[in-house]
């Protein structure tokens, strides 16, 4: 008989424990680096020490992510990455907490607020009802142009243009025609009678 194990014992249980490795090196690299900044301002663990308020640090990381959301990557004046000062922030909370050194400073509780928050799935659930026939252009910042970006139309799920009136497209038809006019005067709907004529992509040019 082999003495050789079948399996490590720490196999069977390794399941059931908090797998760091799960946690993501690049944001933990930027949140380290506001920490790094946190440590040469204030001093290390000093948050553990002296507390914080709740109130402070949920709005510097609403800040930084604004900041984020609204094009700014990183601090112009540290090179911070804004994503990365928002978890620093959020951690510190956690940390302070756990250490009994968070100032709880957040309004009055609201009961039933997670609740309110569910019941509005029914109106957005609502509104994307009413505008099920609609297929309007959204823009990013990933998007460079809108303009020579072709983007597929489906009449039977569409009727009415995707753009302003007054928008310059070049549309291609099911038969590969293509044309450039006005939005306004094309038929973005389903031709039952020649679907050939139907629009099948159109670009803003």
């Amino acid at each position: 008989m082999s003495d050789e194990k079948l399996s490590n014992p720490k196999d069977a249980v390794g399941s059931t424990r908090i797998d760091m490795s799960l946690l993501s090196p690049a944001a933990l690299m930027e949140e380290a680096l506001a920490m790094t900044e946190g440590l040469l301002k204030y001093g290390r663990n000093n948050y553990r020490v002296v507390g914080v308020r709740a109130s402070i640090y949920v709005a510097a990381a609403l800040r930084h992510i604004w900041k984020y959301f609204m094009g700014e990557e990183r601090d112009p004046k540290t090179g911070i990455h804004h994503l990365g000062s928002a978890r620093a922030c959020l951690g510190v909370i956690l940390d302070a907490a756990m250490y009994g050194k968070l100032n709880d400073d957040r309004p009055p509780k609201c009961a039933g607020f997670s609740e309110k928050m569910d019941d509005l799935v029914k109106r957005v659930e609502h509104l994307q009802k009413m505008y099920e026939d609609r297929c309007p252009t959204h823009y990013y910042e990933t998007d460079e142009s809108k303009v020579n970006t072709w983007r597929t139309w489906n009449p039977k799920l569409n009727s009415t243009s995707p753009v302003l009136p007054d928008c310059t497209v070049t549309i291609q038809l099911r038969d590969e025609t293509l044309s450039t006019g006005v939005a306004g005067g094309f038929n973005w709907a389903h031709n039952p009678d020649d679907p050939d004529d139907d629009i099948i992509a159109y670009k803003v040019e």
